[in-house]
């Protein structure tokens, strides 16, 4: 068949799997044949294809590439979320779906209700931003990407979570069974209503020994996550948080803070009344040895045991996301890939990684302003342009393996 009757998705599929892959890639994004070529052709003549706005993904990838890759998944935590999160995935991509289904399938047996159910719901019922709902379906659209990455022969080396975003690191790496993480999602999912109080979370641009002197001495607020050389979160009480935050202010208003979306007071003293409760919700957690390496964002080192008193440290302890980082760069790390529904830890270790003098390269998967299937298309082509291995059968399962010269 002549180009003219091939679909892009054809063109694509014969490229990546009959072509022999060179060191110098480009990677075009189109919807049909004739937007292919117009981008071909700027291509060619070395231009840049426009883009009308900051959240526009680029159309044309191109590098030279670097064939030692070390992969490390970053799972981020609450904050992502929004109502429409991985929406065309779950309505179109058979892989994501199946590991949603699964998924579902175990949680509901615990909870007794449908977490895809609460990702099919409309923006005026979606209750994405209560606890309870949060935590299931981020996880979901974690594992989801997981069971998509993978498809495509993008696999792990390291894996990394971010508080709740280690129960889905900890699932991939083979630590835990589904059952397990689908346990710990729902328990944790009700500890606000266990602790019965209200609290703030915020973030503070600064070292966490410049942001020590601001806190009340009460013990009110404390450091909930070291997110960067000079980037924390701070947790506790709501007139702690305020009054931390206003003494910020009055020393220097350029210092930037900013509120989470968080009406309970994660990683803080807030938990300890229901640390027996938790122990005893969980019970005795199976757990093994995994099989991908995880760095612990508890310990900020490589960690092997993760029993309950584990998740229970998780959950109190605050989150040692710059050790975590700085430590899968001394493993080598150069390759970090964020799985949720949104750039949440990006940013962050690109500070982290700046600091240490290295420059790895950082993607997410999705992003709320950008279809599903487009960010996951550029994820896809940045990779492989950066020289990291694709399975390209399994980015084109739909289309017949057939090769036609081109």
């Amino acid at each position: 068949g002549s180009l003219a009757q091939l679909s892009v998705a054809e063109i694509a599929n014969i490229q990546g799997r009959f072509r022999d892959h060179l060191d110098q890639r480009a990677v075009v994004l189109a919807h049909s044949t004739v937007d292919l070529a117009d981008k071909l052709k700027v291509l060619q003549q070395g231009e840049e294809w426009p883009s009308t706005s900051r959240d526009d993904i680029p159309q044309i990838i191109q590098s030279r590439t670097s064939h030692e890759h070390k992969l490390v998944f970053t799972f981020a935590g609450q904050g992502g979320q929004w109502w429409k999160m991985g929406r065309r995935l779950l309505l179109e991509e058979p892989c994501y779906r199946r590991a949603i289904d699964e998924f579902d399938a175990v949680f509901q047996g615990i909870a007794g209700w449908s977490v895809v159910d609460e990702m099919l719901a409309d923006e005026k019922s979606s209750r994405v931003d209560e606890a309870a709902v949060t935590q299931p379906t981020i996880f979901a659209v974690q594992i989801g990407l997981a069971a998509l990455w993978q498809q495509r022969g993008i696999e792990p080396d390291i894996v990394i979570g971010h508080s709740f975003g280690e129960v889905a690191a900890a699932y991939i790496a083979g630590a835990i069974s589904l059952q397990t993480a689908a346990v710990l999602i729902h328990k944790r999912g009700l500890i606000k209503d266990q602790a019965g109080s209200q609290g703030a979370m915020a973030v503070v641009a600064l070292a966490p020994e410049q942001l020590t002197p601001f806190l009340p001495m009460d013990g009110s607020v404390d450091i909930a996550a070291f997110n960067g050389p000079a980037m924390a979160t701070i947790s506790g009480a709501v007139e702690g948080v305020q009054q931390t935050l206003r003494a910020i202010e009055a020393y220097d208003p350029a210092i930037f803070t900013r509120y989470l979306k968080m009406d309970f007071a994660w990683h803080s003293s807030a938990l300890e009344p229901v640390e027996s409760w938790f122990l005893s919700a969980v019970g005795e957690l199976t757990w093994q040895m995994p099989r991908i390496p995880i760095v612990s964002t508890v310990t900020g080192m490589l960690e092997t045991v993760f029993d309950a008193s584990y998740w229970w440290r998780n959950l109190r302890q605050p989150v040692c996301y710059t050790a975590a980082i700085e430590s899968a760069l001394e493993l080598a790390g150069d390759t970090f890939i964020e799985l949720g529904p949104h750039r949440t830890l990006s940013g962050l270790t690109t500070g982290i990684a700046q600091a240490c003098d290295r420059s790895p390269f950082i993607i997410n998967s999705l992003h709320r302003e950008q279809d599903d299937f487009e960010a996951l298309a550029y994820a896809t082509g940045a990779l492989y342009v950066a020289g990291v291995e694709v399975n390209w059968a399994g980015f084109t399962p739909a289309v017949a393996a057939k090769s036609v010269s081109l």
